[in-house]
């Protein structure tokens, strides 16, 4: 008798313990089963972050053109002021009609001009994009020379248009003007420019993103 007593007490701790935890956890679910619940809200998180990302992403790739054309903007006033004032200045001691052969035959003082103007503008313009634009943490003496790179081929056209442009100008209204020619080669020179570094330093040399160095 005294082992069927403690057989059926043992029984009712059981029972007891049982609506304990049928208390706890009403929905029935196991340990095991509120562990891997848990584990299935955390991907949501990630996802809901991962969304953020992309969409941030997408947001810096429509403003980089606007970035871009803002400092490519400021490097080409840069070169263009730069490269008309020492133009005027260098023709008052220099012979305007004085020529050099260097690709073609050009005004000695619009080959000074655009060099020292084109320079000024490739270092204000390199350092802006790199730091504001492309946000850009490489290497920079390697980001540096390929930005350099893009103006072997370009350096020589550049010269060879912006002479040519005007001395056509020149020509066709009989030398009455007197930099406003200069003025109009340049214009639609830093026009094809504006294009064509954007998308070499997009694709070349700012080609990873900060994130992936």
């Amino acid at each position: 008798m005294e082992d069927e007593k403690i057989l059926a007490e043992d029984r009712q701790e059981e029972t007891d313990a049982s609506n304990v935890a049928s208390d706890a956890n009403p929905q029935g679910n196991s340990y095991e089963e509120e562990q891997g619940a848990g584990k299935d809200e955390a991907p949501t998180l990630s996802e809901a972050e991962r969304l953020a990302k992309e969409r941030k992403a997408k947001r810096e790739k429509w403003l980089q053109p606007l970035k871009y054309f803002l400092c490519a903007a400021s490097a080409g006033i840069l070169q263009f002021v730069s490269a008309l004032v020492i133009k005027i200045v260098l023709e008052k001691f220099i012979d305007p009609e004085v020529e050099i052969h260097f690709i073609t035959n050009l005004k000695e003082t619009t080959f000074i001009a655009d060099t020292v103007g084109l320079g000024l503008s490739i270092i204000w313009n390199f350092t802006l994009n790199r730091n504001f634009t492309f946000k850009d943490a490489g290497n920079v003496p390697i980001a540096m020379l390929l930005a350099f790179l893009f103006y072997v081929p370009f350096y020589p056209f550049q010269i060879w248009y912006i002479d040519t442009i005007e001395k056509a100008i020149l020509a066709s209204t009989g030398g009455r003007f007197d930099v406003m020619p200069f003025i109009i080669a340049q214009g639609t020179c830093m026009a094809y420019n504006l294009v064509l570094e954007f998308l070499w330093q997009k694709f070349v040399v700012f080609r990873k993103p900060k994130s992936e160095k």
